[in-house]
Formats: structure tokens, C-alpha cells, sequence
């Protein structure tokens, strides 16, 4: 060795690096990662498909329920309006009895009756404003995290 520093390496320095390996052999190594990193690739490109395809039909599974939920929400509303409806019916039929015996309580059995009606109508347009709002909240969520999925996709793959 030179007293530089410079110069050859000592033959014990090449010993102790290990054994020397062929171009050949270090190319077949090469080639060798690339297979995997095409494998690997391969299958993370079929997982986004298959998650981008999973969100695709999450979104549409969920807008059909919360389609079927508006239709239910206006069922409910209607068949609650009849029962209100007959509800209201039985009690005119027992405020015309009651006006026929006394006269002097007609203005307050109207106002009853008015006010049975409204409050029954409010009560279940409450809560169908409720059940409507929950089905926003939930197509939010989904949206959200569709959104998410997508981006990250996206992001990943270009």
C-alpha cells in the first residue's frame, strides 16, 4: 500500500467484502426484482381496480336505499295523514253530538278540533324532516369517504 492512502486495496480488505459475484449473476439478480416489483405492480393495480369497482357500487347500493328511504319517509307520512284523518273524523262526529246538547260550547270543540289536526300534522312533519335528515347525513358520509378512496386511487395511479 502507498503511505498516502491511495492506491491498491490489500488483498485482505477484498478477502473480508466476500466473494466476487459474476455480471451474469448480478443481472439474473436484477431481473429477478424486477419480476417481483412487476408482480407486485400487477396485484396492486387489480386491488385498486377491484376497490375503485367496491366504491362504485357501494355509491349506487347507497343511493337506492336512500331512494327507498324518501319513498318510505313519504309513505309514512301518508298513511299517518289517513289514520290522522280518521282520528279527526271520529272527533267531529262526537263534537256534533255535543253541539246538539249544548250550543254554548261549539266555538271551543271547533278550536279543539283545529288544533288536534295541526298538532298531529306538525308532530308527523317533524318527523319525517328527522327521517329525511338522517338520510342526508348518512349519503354525506358515504360521499365522504368515496371522495377519500378515490383520490388516494388516483394519487397512486395517476
Amino acid at each position: 500500500m502507498m503511505a498516502n492512502g491511495k492506491g491498491k486495496k490489500s488483498t485482505q480488505t477484498l478477502a473480508a467484502a466476500g466473494p466476487k459475484e459474476s455480471v451474469r449473476a448480478f443481472q439474473g439478480k436484477i431481473a429477478a426484482e424486477k419480476a417481483k416489483m412487476g408482480n407486485y405492480s400487477k396485484k396492486m393495480a387489480s386491488s385498486v381496480r377491484e376497490l375503485t369497482t367496491s366504491i362504485k357500487d357501494m355509491a349506487k347500493n347507497n343511493k337506492e336505499a336512500a331512494k327507498k328511504m324518501h319513498e318510505a319517509a313519504a309513505s309514512m307520512r301518508s298513511d299517518a295523514v289517513k289514520s290522522m284523518n280518521a282520528k279527526v273524523s271520529a272527533f267531529k262526529a262526537a263534537i256534533k253530538a255535543q253541539k246538539s246538547e249544548n250550543k254554548s260550547f261549539r266555538n271551543e270543540i271547533n278550536e279543539a278540533a283545529v288544533k288536534l289536526r295541526t298538532d298531529g300534522i306538525k308532530s308527523m312533519s317533524d318527523k319525517v324532516k328527522h327521517f329525511r335528515s338522517q338520510i342526508r347525513y348518512f349519503s354525506t358520509e358515504i360521499r365522504a369517504h368515496t371522495a377519500e378512496v378515490q383520490a388516494y386511487a388516483k394519487a397512486f395511479w395517476g
